[in-house]
This record gives C-alpha cells, sequence and structure tokens, in this order.
C-alpha cells in the first residue's frame, strides 16, 4: 500500500490556483506544462482546464522521491518568476509605460533562474508544496547561512 500525502484544503486550493494563473500567461505556459509533464500530469489530450485538480489528486499519491521534488522545484521556480514578472509589469505600467512579451518572456527566464541559484531544496516533498505555495507569493526559501549556535547550544 502506498502512502498518501495529506494536502489541506488551504494547500490545494493555492496549488490550483497558482497552476491555472502559471497556464494563462503566455511567458509561463511552456516551462508549466514541461514542469507538469514531469510530474506526469498533463496528459496533452486532455483539456487544460482539468490540470489544476489532476495536478492536487495525483500529488496527494506521488512518492517522496527526487525526481517529483525536482519537479515541483521546476514548478515553483515557475512560480516564482511569474510573480516577479507581474510584480515589474505593475511598476512599468504605472509609469505609464508597457511590457513587451518578450521582456516579460525574458525576465520569466532570469527569474526563474535567480529562484533556481538562490533557493535552498526541500528535504520532503510536502515542504516542496510549500516552497511551491511560498514561490508563487513571491518568497525564495534560503539556505541559512548563520554561523552561530544551533538550537541544542553547540
Amino acid at each position: 500500500m502506498s502512502e498518501i500525502n495529506y494536502i489541506d484544503a488551504k494547500r490545494a486550493q493555492a496549488i490550483r490556483k497558482e497552476v491555472r494563473r502559471l497556464l494563462a500567461r503566455g511567458y509561463s505556459h511552456e516551462a508549466t506544462v514541461a514542469a507538469l509533464h514531469a510530474l506526469e500530469v498533463g496528459d496533452p489530450f486532455d483539456d487544460e482546464a482539468v490540470w489544476p485538480q489532476r495536478l492536487v489528486d495525483s500529488l496527494r499519491n506521488l512518492p517522496d522521491v527526487p525526481k517529483c521534488v525536482d519537479a515541483l522545484q521546476e514548478l515553483a521556480a515557475c512560480a516564482y518568476a511569474e510573480n516577479r514578472v507581474e510584480f515589474q509589469r505593475g511598476k512599468i505600467e504605472r509609469r505609464g509605460y508597457e511590457l513587451s512579451d518578450a521582456g516579460a518572456a525574458n525576465l520569466f527566464v532570469d527569474k526563474s533562474r535567480e529562484y533556481k541559484a538562490e533557493s535552498r531544496y526541500p528535504e520532503g516533498f510536502l515542504e516542496a508544496i510549500d516552497f511551491f505555495i511560498d514561490a508563487a507569493r513571491g518568497r525564495i526559501s534560503r539556505p541559512s547561512t548563520s554561523f552561530g549556535f544551533n538550537s541544542t547550544g553547540w
């Protein structure tokens, strides 16, 4: 019998929302589809509208293996980059200009690389899901850089 990953309703809703948003943007669509295929979610014959729910369902049954964690990290990089692109788009539009599609695509690639370079690797599958949700909100889970005492005092 396989172990079932517990994903509460709040996390499930956040995952569905972010995946729908990633699939809707032209600059993030291809990278998102590639990450979903790595998680064995995106069947090319199905409508993309069912992929977010199918992702949540499959995340509950996927094993905690590096391949799945890597695919979730790729999805987190997409979510972080999309958040940063839309943040920049808002700043540019407030000044009266417009961010071009090519500019958005280039910024998406740069921010995706930034996330991959600066984020720490999750310790498990459920932590990778949390990293994805945090990345969609513009947060990077960075490694600890303190050189002080650890929690035991040593």
